[in-house]
């Protein structure tokens, strides 16, 4: 049988955060992601507010952009966050190890060289931060034109 596996691509999206109060999502091919838009996919449990109206990450961030907008969560996002005390965890961690710990978890996570989400020997973690230094070196092209 050829082709018995069929290899699936993930594209390496980058999160863009200007000051804290606009963020907007690009793909790899530097076109807008939105996500949430009726998915009920693991992606869409993302965050898909566009505005921060707090300045940092701090208890003024939850009072004025999650805990107000959450009433309007679909279900699903809100029955993962109450199977997690209603908090996302951070990826690097797990049950509050390092996730490299944790071996099978380690397989999908996106800095692992070898797990599910990488490509030719490298992680996800190394292409997002490719993605990252591709659109400042064209934003600053762009700029001194």
């Amino acid at each position: 049988m050829v082709n018995k596996y069929q290899v699936r691509h993930e594209p390496t999206n980058c999160k863009i955060l200007v000051d804290f109060h606009s963020e907007f999502i690009l793909s790899e091919t530097g076109d807008f992601v939105l996500i949430g838009e009726g998915d009920d996919s693991l992606a869409s449990l993302a965050n898909g507010a566009f505005f921060n109206y707090a300045r940092a990450n701090n208890q003024e961030h939850r009072d004025l952009d999650i805990n107000p907008v959450s009433l309007y969560d679909p279900a699903f996002r809100k029955q993962t966050l109450a199977r997690k005390n209603g908090r996302f965890q951070a990826a690097i961690y797990f049950a509050g190890k390092p996730l490299r710990l944790w071996p099978r978890l380690w397989y999908y996570h996106y800095a692992n060289p070898r797990g599910i989400y990488a490509r030719e020997s490298r992680s996800k973690k190394y292409y997002v931060k490719q993605a990252g230094k591709s659109l400042k070196n064209e934003l600053k092209s762009r700029k001194n034109r």
